[in-house]
């Protein structure tokens, strides 16, 4: 048996356990396909979602009732853990500021546009951005 805590909000949910070296294993309620009371324990409850089984002892069979509402009820109201549009893990959200690219000459194009556009400071996190590295072509007379 391991002994962990379990914790549930409106994005997701997930039971952690800390192991040897003191950091956490998050495994994700996510989706759950089905939530029942555990055959194999009196006060148990037992989540099965897309790759996990779950079982999660409980102090008293109230508790196990109370947490089994709580995660249906959570699981049917919230965006984050319903079936979303094209088995993505978000809602589909309209009026948001993304764009397509299908090759990397636009997409350098679009983030040397940004580039120029920034009032203060540019932040990038894990991307190697090089002087030697041309966001945009030259223009070629006769184009």
């Amino acid at each position: 048996m391991v002994r962990g805590w379990l914790r549930l909000h409106e994005r997701s949910g997930g039971c952690a356990r800390t192991c040897q070296r003191g950091d956490l294993h998050r495994r994700l309620v996510a989706q759950p396909r089905d939530i029942h009371e555990a055959p194999s324990h009196r006060r148990g409850l037992h989540i099965i979602n897309l790759s996990r089984h779950i079982v999660i002892k409980c102090p008293t069979r109230r508790t196990t009732q109370e947490w089994m509402t709580f995660i249906r009820e959570n699981a049917h109201n919230s965006d984050f853990i319903r079936s979303n549009r094209y088995h993505s893990f978000a809602p589909f959200r309209i009026e948001t500021m993304a764009s397509w690219f299908v090759d990397g000459c636009d997409y350098m194009s679009a983030v040397a546009d940004a580039l120029e556009r920034a009032k203060e400071e540019i932040f990038i996190a894990d991307w190697w951005l090089s002087p030697e590295i041309y966001m945009k072509r030259p223009a070629i007379e006769g184009d």
